[in-house]
């Protein structure tokens, strides 16, 4: 049986301040803006990384992985 495997993801997050989400993104992850509306004061936006490295060696492990949010505060 073949396993899935997953492409790509998009979470969705509610966020407080949209323009301090996208610098945040960008300046700290490396994002760019693929979409955001309206261009002041913007209630909704869209940002991306493409895929920088990859690995093809399967990672087999039952520990739960801790990672810290990026989400900003």
């Amino acid at each position: 049986m073949t396993r899935p495997t997953t492409q790509a993801i998009s979470p969705f997050f509610i966020v407080s301040n949209v323009d301090q989400t996208i610098a945040f993104y960008r300046d700290k992850l490396g994002f760019e803006t693929r979409f955001k509306q309206p261009d002041r004061n913007p209630f909704f936006a869209i940002v991306g990384a493409t895929e920088r490295r990859s690995s093809s060696s399967p990672i087999k492990t039952r520990r739960r992985c801790r990672t810290p949010s990026v989400i900003p505060p």
